[in-house]
């Protein structure tokens, strides 16, 4: 579902400018991650997990989508792009951790206290919460922007596996939350190798949105209005609160961005919707629970003075 007036050239000519930027990130971190492991550094263990995490979501999430029709060359081309999210993800977690660890070691402690199996952990339901805000937020910054750029555009369209409900829903969902690893993956790495060469956060920061910005290549000065202001979120959080509360927020934004938002549950559309808000209110219930640290949901009534 895309608006009429786009022509397909100009959507393969962004499509095709976009795929400059990731490719130039996994280059550098191919050479990085061969220089970690010829040193002995970086976290193997932590590399090995991230990549068996992003290997079962995407599994998972491909299978998923229509079941009956899984056929020999489906297979095959799931299976090709689930490697490659893999080998991406496990080389990009190898060059970034050390240098990561060393500049803002905040950054990668959520994330690693859930790769270790601890699901109710206080910091881990924290970065959830804060994930699950800031993916609210980048989702109302884009329609607004929708907005003022064109009434016509602003018609919150959905993917059409969304749309298509039942197991394809879900599986996009599954897929959702796999790729939105890699995601953040990519400008963490660019954000370090740039803090590395420029000495300054801030200017590391600038330049990596900006640098996202030219691969996006959204044009116009509404779009780049919309867009900044996106990227700035999304890369913050990757600065504090860390990995995991912006991998929280991408999984959102595709959650709500993807789904057709309506208030008519009897309509076709409507699996979009339900879909979309319950996977980002499973994300938050999971998130509020696990900061409570075991705590009482009402607090201890045992310290209450009479």
């Amino acid at each position: 579902m895309i608006d009429p007036s786009d022509a397909p050239s100009d959507r393969s000519t962004v499509e095709s400018r976009f795929i400059y930027l990731p490719l130039a990130i996994l280059s550098l971190a191919m050479v990085v991650a061969r220089r970690n492991l010829r040193t002995g550094r970086g976290d193997r263990e932590g590399a090995r997990r991230i990549a068996v995490f992003a290997a079962f979501w995407l599994l998972v999430g491909h299978g998923l989508r229509e079941p009956s029709r899984l056929e020999a060359p489906l297979v095959m081309l799931y299976f090709m792009n689930a490697l490659f999210y893999t080998v991406a993800s496990w080389v990009t977690y190898l060059a970034l951790e050390p240098i990561v660890r060393r500049r803002w070691p905040g950054t990668l402690v959520s994330w690693t206290r859930l790769l270790r199996g601890r699901l109710l952990d206080p910091l881990v339901g924290r970065a959830l919460l804060i994930g699950v805000l800031g993916g609210v937020a980048s989702t109302l910054i884009d329609q607004v922007g929708s907005l003022v750029q064109a009434a016509d555009f602003a018609r919150w369209p959905g993917s059409p596996e969304r749309l298509a409900g039942g197991w394809n829903a879900l599986g996009n969902l599954i897929t959702d939350c796999g790729s939105a690893v890699l995601f953040c993956l990519a400008p963490l790495m660019l954000l370090a190798l740039l803090r590395q060469v420029l000495r300054k956060t801030w200017a590391a920061f600038l330049v990596t949105v900006g640098l996202i910005e030219i691969g996006l290549g959204s044009g116009g000065l509404l779009a780049a209005a919309v867009s900044l202001p996106l990227m700035g979120l999304f890369v913050g959080l990757l600065i504090r609160p860390g990995l995991l509360a912006t991998a929280a927020a991408a999984s959102v934004s595709n959650f709500l961005g993807a789904s057709l938002v309506t208030t008519h549950l009897g309509a076709w559309y409507a699996d979009s919707a339900v879909s979309g808000i319950l996977a980002t209110l499973a994300l938050a219930a999971w998130g509020f629970y696990a900061a409570l640290g075991g705590r009482p949901l009402l607090g201890d009534s045992s310290r209450e003075i009479a």
